[in-house]
């Protein structure tokens, strides 16, 4: 297991990269925050303790295959209007579009990002290994909760690709986690 995270008996991660995003949060600014999960209970009283605007996508539940999948986050960003996200948690998300899915989704989520958005994300280390899917939950900066595995993913991308395709993100720190997993801070820049 990687010094950088570590996993209790409570399925919990330690991580050292989400709190690099919240650290530089002005408290008198309001955040607006992309989360592509289900928006669980610790996940909505950590954000509580923010001046935020909060988006619950729950993706996952929504997420079908190829065009069924991609209408769904379409009709997300559709919705939005002309928000712009300082935070994005993609957890595993991004492991369940195919390489095409993945560019649309990244397409369709540049109008949403601005020169200082952050977001955090987990990949795969290769593309050879199974890679379990995962649900998550926010519990405070440095803490995720695991809920449940949902299984393999679908589709393995590493960092590269990822930062690749979600331009004007880019991966700006990874750390090696176990079973074939990275967890990655990505960062905006002027775009």
């Amino acid at each position: 297991m990687a010094a950088d995270v570590a996993v209790d008996q409570r399925r919990e991660l330690v991580s050292r990269l989400l709190p690099q995003i919240f650290r530089d949060v002005d408290p008198r600014r309001r955040l607006t925050v992309l989360d592509v999960g289900p928006g669980g209970a610790s996940s909505v009283r950590f954000f509580g303790g923010f001046r935020c605007h909060v988006v619950f996508a729950d993706l996952f539940d929504d997420l079908g295959e190829g065009e069924a999948g991609m209408a769904a986050a379409g009709r997300l960003f559709e919705d939005l209007g002309d928000v712009r996200y300082d935070i994005c948690l993609f957890w595993d998300f991004l492991n369940y579009l195919s390489a095409a899915d993945l560019r649309e989704f990244g397409r369709a989520l540049r109008r949403h990002l601005h020169s200082g958005s952050r977001a955090h994300a987990f990949a795969a280390f290769t593309t050879v290994s199974d890679l379990t899917g995962l649900r998550f939950e926010l519990c405070d900066e440095s803490r995720i909760r695991v809920l449940s595995e949902r299984g393999p993913t679908p589709h393995r991308h590493t960092n590269k690709v990822i930062g690749r395709v979600l331009w004007p993100l880019s991966v700006s720190r990874a750390v090696l986690l176990e079973h074939n997993r990275q967890e990655l801070l990505l960062a905006a820049g002027p775009g």
